[in-house]
């Protein structure tokens, strides 16, 4: 394909537009225009959001501010036809711009189609060339002439649309050409294919150790094409690293570094097929892979910060905020039992949540890719009375000290067994000196596995990576700028 994604020309906008309007202009028909206002609100978050998305992928750069403007102004005009009309166009305009924009993001994709599929073309022909005359290759000879037909025809195709459907298509029997060539039993490394097709379709760097063997860089390929180009071809994904060293006590992990835009991939071994804590059926590394582009999505469009406590009702906490609430609950419980002072009662829990371990040295991953040694306790059991503590009030203080012990991050506190909560929330330490706090209830509405609980940022990163895997739907109770990055029916 040529290096310019394809449009439909300034014809193609102006139609666009004049189209949206009409139906807009519809719509104003005896309407009432704060609710015609309301919904050109949200059709400006939609385009913000696409705005943001095609900028991610290096297309053009859309503003919807002048639009917003447009909008202020005609929402402040009085109720009567000459507003009605004013809002129209202002609805057609930002209707007409979203639709251009998502043209744009679907041309970039199929140009990433194409370069892909080049590459494992060009790895199928010469494998294919070093094959004896006859049977089978002559069959594959048939099916790698569909591939080559469709790629030549695709660059001919005017309409974006089309050409996205010829792109599908030619994915399609690109990979049923790479499957029948895995069969040639060494004539070709297909696992050198894929990596190729990795670098040329995303712009991604990748690093794989000396002698390293399981990169299954087929299923990454797979997991990356499943997903749109705005969640893999953009500066938050840029390396793609694989490690033979274990980490946490297993080769078989994923992580993304926040800030270094990289995904490090563990020696998963030559099965990869493990449940992995799911409901259901999974194959372990390519939910891994999705679950680390989730990572990369929130990283690059803000996700969760955005949609903190509509989702799972995340709260960020501090070691200080979490014994207040502890030594609270406790006290209101506990407090006409007990001859203990509340302010020491905050200090004894704020001292059982950061110092209740032993030395016991672990390396624990951080969010930027690097490891922090710290301790970990052999038994989550607190046995240190305070010496102002009436032996009569200890037994009650030492059952709060060791439940706060729990909330500590190398006692797995996400774990469903081990939640700690007061008052329909969770609290724990998700990451060294890092708290969090979360809907119990929301927990029972929604949760793929435990995992999903650690932080959100995990929280989405599982979501995400369970339903762009199984392809379901997300939820209706999920907010829209969270459902815009999780699998859709297409046929919806």
């Amino acid at each position: 394909m040529s290096d310019r994604p394809r449009t439909t020309g300034d014809v193609g906008a102006k139609d666009r537009e004049r189209e949206a309007k009409d139906v807009w202009c519809q719509k104003a028909l005896g309407a009432d225009p704060r609710v015609l206002a309301a919904e050109i609100t949200g059709r400006l978050g939609t385009l913000t959001r696409v705005s943001k998305q095609l900028r991610a992928v290096g297309g053009s750069r859309v503003s919807p501010d002048p639009l917003a403007a447009a909008h202020s102004k005609a929402s402040r005009g009085g109720a009567n036809e000459q507003q009605l009309a004013a809002l129209a166009d202002v609805g057609g305009k930002v209707d007409a711009t979203i639709a251009a924009a998502q043209k744009e993001l679907k041309a970039i994709g199929n140009k990433a189609i194409v370069a892909g599929s080049i590459e494992l073309i060009n790895w199928a022909i010469e494998a294919i060339q070093k094959m004896d005359p006859g049977e089978p290759k002559n069959g594959l000879m048939g099916e790698l002439y569909k591939c080559t037909k469709i790629e030549s025809e695709i660059d001919t195709i005017k309409d974006v649309d089309a050409q996205q459907v010829a792109c599908q298509e030619l994915e399609k029997n690109t990979q049923a050409l790479m499957n029948l060539t895995k069969l040639l039993g060494g004539k070709i490394d297909t696992r050198k294919a894929y990596e190729e097709a990795l670098k040329k379709r995303y712009n991604i760097n990748i690093s794989v150790p000396s002698g390293m063997k399981n990169t299954h860089f087929d299923k990454v390929y797979e997991m990356f094409a499943r997903v749109p180009v705005e969640h893999t071809k953009t500066s938050s994904l840029k390396t793609l690293a694989y490690t033979d060293e274990s980490f946490a006590g297993t080769h078989q992990f994923g992580m993304y570094s926040y800030g270094s835009a990289k995904i490090t991939m563990g020696d998963f071994g030559s099965t990869t097929y493990d449940n992995r804590g799911y409901t259901e059926p999974a194959n372990s590394f390519s939910i891994s892979t999705l679950h680390e582009i989730g990572h990369s999505v929130d990283d690059k469009y803000k996700i969760m910060k955005a949609h903190l406590g509509d989702c799972g009702g995340w709260q960020n906490e501090t070691v200080d905020s979490v014994a207040k609430a502890v030594a609270g609950d406790f006290m209101a419980r506990e407090g006409t039992t007990v001859s203990l002072p509340a302010k020491e009662v905050v200090s004894w829990v704020k001292d059982a949540l950061t110092k209740g371990a032993t030395d016991v040295p672990q390396d624990v991953p951080q969010l930027d890719g690097t490891t922090k040694k710290i301790t970990k306790k052999k038994v989550a059991q607190y046995s240190d009375k305070p010496r102002t503590v009436k032996d009569a009030d200890w037994a009650s203080l030492q059952a709060l000290l060791n439940k706060c012990v729990k909330m500590r991050m190398t006692e797995w506190p996400w774990g469903k067994s081990a939640t700690v909560a007061i008052s329909n929330r969770a609290y724990h330490e998700s990451y060294p000196e890092e708290w969090v706090s979360y809907s119990v209830q929301a927990r029972q509405a929604l949760e793929v596995r435990d995992y999903q609980w650690r932080a959100p940022g995990e929280w989405f990163a599982e979501v995400y990576a369970y339903h762009w895997y199984h392809e379901k739907e997300a939820p209706g109770s999920l907010p829209a700028g969270v459902k815009e990055y999780l699998w859709k029916d297409p046929e919806k």
